[in-house]
């Protein structure tokens, strides 16, 4: 984060204009990040055959009930489904460049980061 902010700062942005842009990625991470990864552990879960070729490769733990997911195991043997809930953080912040109006319904603001 600090250097994120700093290469900001360097370009130009204002300290306004960085630490909205910080506020736009820390509602990303909490709006898309955590819920898809609650789905992706739901499907894994869900599924016994996946469950069973991941439990094969050591990524789950017992402890009676209770299964436990190693999400370090899991990143190096299934990357592909580790990568599903990955969010780009660039592509979510807009600056925003005149006034706008979307759907006839919600104004954009010129000078605001979206």
């Amino acid at each position: 984060m600090i250097r994120r902010v700093a290469m900001n700062l360097k370009y130009s942005l204002s300290t306004d204009m960085v630490a909205r842009a910080e506020l736009v990625i820390l509602f990303a991470i909490l709006t898309n990040a955590v819920p898809t990864s609650f789905w992706l552990l739901t499907n894994i879960f869900r599924r016994l055959d996946l469950l069973q070729v991941i439990d094969a490769q050591k990524a789950v733990t017992r402890t009676g009930e209770m299964r436990v997911l190693n999400a370090s195991i899991l990143k190096l043997s299934y990357s592909h489904l580790i990568s599903n809930h990955q969010v780009v953080n660039a592509s979510l912040v807009r600056y925003i460049l005149a006034d706008r109006v979307i759907a006839e319904t919600y104004l954009l603001k010129k000078s605001s980061v979206a």
